[in-house]
């Protein structure tokens, strides 16, 4: 049971991929996921620590993150893989 604001909720583990088991690996687009939020603290940090304007620290880090969308969306778009048998 989590408790979340007062109200119990039971954790009923879901299938995390397309193959509809249940994965504990970590695939690429989970690091995606962390590494922008990453790159946005990182540049805001350079920006007031170093000798380098916030203004170029971050959209430099904007850059670096359209980059990581851009390939995760048109690059390595998510795929549904399909199953070898056939449904009828």
């Amino acid at each position: 049971m989590i408790f979340c604001g007062g109200v119990s909720m039971s954790v009923v583990p879901q299938p995390n991929n397309s193959t509809g088991f249940e994965t504990t690996s970590t695939s690429w687009y989970d690091i995606v996921l962390c590494a922008v939020p990453v790159i946005f603290f990182l540049s805001v940090l350079i920006g007031t620590h170093a000798a380098v304007p916030i203004r170029s620290s971050v959209g430099i880090g904007a850059v670096l993150n359209a980059g990581l969308f851009i390939d995760v969306l048109f690059v390595h778009p998510p795929v549904e893989h399909k199953s070898d048998e056939m449904e009828y």
